[in-house]
């Protein structure tokens, strides 16, 4: 630890299995349906133990000339969970899959140059079974995947604060479009306790660019410094910082336009619980769980008076606004209580018409009720 900076020693090459050096666990338990993670951080390579920008080992650049072996993209191998669900590097699948196929990932795999190429394998049966790169990092990460900042020629290796390669596009029209590595959700509903571990750079404690014209420990790196680290949940209208739980945008407005010649326009109503929308998150979002033990947002609320499924933000509209567009009969009675609930529709065949309960005073000694209704 230097000041705020975290430090990561390396003497060998630091494989994803040998452990995270830093943990992410989610106090409270979380559900998300959509939208993305982005993730990012500032880094920097060094050889030297203390973080500070004033230090500098060497001027060494990323090289790939006649001198050179070429580089590598500098990997943080990364775990993220969400209850039973851990995602791949590519896509959201079940934790207890991974541990079913533990022994496929549990071969010791080898890399290095074979006939002049460099060629990636396993053993069995003392046979050289080769493999491609994509399938020898799938087997050494297991269950986690890469963070990629992508080295390019020029670029200073030592004591120079990088980010990750930005993955964030205008085209996914998200809200601030933060740069850092994106991670889709899935459309179905994720939720449990949230853990994500980062491991050291896979290129700590090696060389990092060869160089037949330097000294053998030019391009070494010894230590890696982490500055900051960010996490964050978003959608198209909202965003949070997913392990500090902190808000970055309001709740969503739904809103009618009105002709205020005719109708005095009300103040926003605040509502302590919200039907879901996917067009932006909210803390107050209320959840079910069916017959199977599935969860799932509650979106839609059935209002028997209008015999449909509506979000009950909606309703409040219909009922301010749609509801009082045309002159409606206001009922007042006190009447014999006949199983009379606040939902019930009372048919006044004077007037002929359905009556739906604004308020009902109940008077237990005589089995009565007050009723104030209005017409349908």
């Amino acid at each position: 630890m230097a000041g705020d900076k975290f430090t990561l020693f390396g003497q060998a090459p630091i494989k994803p299995d040998w452990g995270s050096f830093l943990s992410l666990v989610g106090s409270d338990r979380v559900i998300f349906k959509g939208g993305y993670f982005i993730i990012n951080m500032n880094f920097k390579l060094s050889q030297n133990a203390i973080a500070d920008d004033s230090i500098v080992s060497n001027d060494a650049v990323y090289y790939d000339g006649k001198y050179s072996t070429g580089f590598k993209d500098t990997k943080f191998a990364c775990r993220l969970k969400i209850g039973d669900y851990y995602w791949t590097g590519e896509k959201w699948a079940l934790y207890s899959d991974y541990l079913s196929n533990i022994a496929y990932y549990s071969k010791i795999t080898y890399e290095g140059t074979i006939d002049g190429q460099y060629k990636y394998w396993y053993e069995e049966n003392s046979q050289k079974i080769y493999i491609t790169e994509e399938e020898y990092n799938k087997i050494n990460l297991k269950d986690r995947f890469w963070l990629v900042r992508k080295n390019t020629v020029n670029d200073k290796i030592f004591d120079t604060w990088y980010s990750l390669t930005n993955q964030v596009s205008y085209k996914n029209n998200l809200i601030d479009a933060e740069e850092g590595v994106l991670i889709p959700l899935p459309d179905y509903i994720l939720t449990g306790y949230i853990t994500f571990d980062v491991c050291a750079p896979d290129s700590l404690g090696t060389i990092q660019n060869y160089r037949t014209d330097k000294e053998e420990n030019y391009t070494y790196a010894k230590y890696c410094h982490i500055k900051t680290l960010d996490f964050k949940y978003t959608n198209n209208k909202h965003y949070i910082d997913t392990f500090n739980q902190k808000q970055y945008d309001p709740d969503i407005l739904y809103s009618n336009v009105i002709d205020s010649e005719n109708v005095t326009e009300l103040d926003d109503l605040t509502l302590k619980v919200n039907t879901y929308t996917d067009k932006a998150g909210s803390y107050s979002y209320v959840i079910t769980k069916d017959a199977s033990g599935n969860y799932d947002f509650v979106d839609t609320l059935y209002n028997k008076h209008l015999l449909a499924s509506k979000k009950q933000e909606e309703t409040i509209i219909h009922k301010y606004s749609d509801y009082y567009s045309s002159p409606k009969f206001i009922y007042s009675n006190c009447l014999v209580n006949k199983d009379i609930k606040p939902y019930t529709v009372i048919h006044e065949n004077a007037l002929n018409k359905n009556l739906v309960i604004n308020s009902a005073t109940y008077n237990l000694s005589n089995d009565s009720v007050s009723v104030i209704a209005t017409e349908l």
